[in-house]
């Protein structure tokens, strides 16, 4: 009984310390998810490009989880190789989140972009972005403070519906820790994880 009830109290603490994170970007990859640095543009933090990109096909949505009811979410992009500044990145959208969990945010690329989107990627249609190297910025604000994350990819050329879902799950990484990135809610997470699975025994 005093076992269980220790896993209850770890798996209790874990999910509370990953709510307190607001929000992880999944899909693309996270670059990193620390909570004391989120706030901070334009990566929440992390300045680093990820070595291995993402294969991103235009057209793929992003994928999140939100711990708030009611947010306000923006994607940007960045053809910068080191973006370091909000100025290096151009607003593509924006949205607002209205429940917490797992959110697919429609980033039809393919479709093409506004006026001042096209331009601020220097070509004249978005086909023209395929085999480019870029930035996805994401913002989102629950109410308590503007947060950023972002994720590395290379844009390809639009996949069939089955191939975005296919890219879309491979670039979220695998398991909970995976999803939170490099800060430390990672270990606190798979902590979770082993302690639900101690329960379940």
């Amino acid at each position: 009984m005093k076992s269980t009830f220790a896993v209850i109290v770890i798996l209790a603490a874990a999910l509370a310390h990953v709510a307190s994170a607001h929000y992880i970007l999944t899909s693309p990859k996270t670059r990193g998810m620390i909570e004391e640095q989120q706030p901070n543009p334009p990566c929440g933090g992390f300045n680093d490009v990820q070595a291995e990109r993402t294969k991103w096909p235009m057209g793929n949505p992003i994928g999140i989880t939100a711990y708030h009811a009611n947010a306000a979410f923006s994607i940007f992009v960045s053809l910068s190789p080191k973006p370091m500044a909000m100025s290096d990145f151009t607003e593509y959208s924006s949205s607002r989140l209205d429940r917490v969990g797992k959110h697919t945010i429609e980033f039809p690329l393919d479709k093409g972009g506004s006026e001042a989107f096209l331009k601020a990627m220097q070509v004249k249609e978005v086909r023209e972005l395929a085999g480019k190297s870029a930035t996805i910025m994401t913002r989102y604000d629950g109410g308590d403070g503007t947060l950023y994350q972002c994720g590395d990819v290379v844009f390809e050329a639009a996949a069939s519906k089955q191939g975005q879902a296919a890219a879309g799950k491979s670039g979220s990484g695998s398991g909970a820790a995976a999803q939170v990135g490099a800060g430390s809610g990672g270990v606190v997470v798979a902590a979770a994880v082993a302690a639900a699975g101690l329960l379940a025994v």
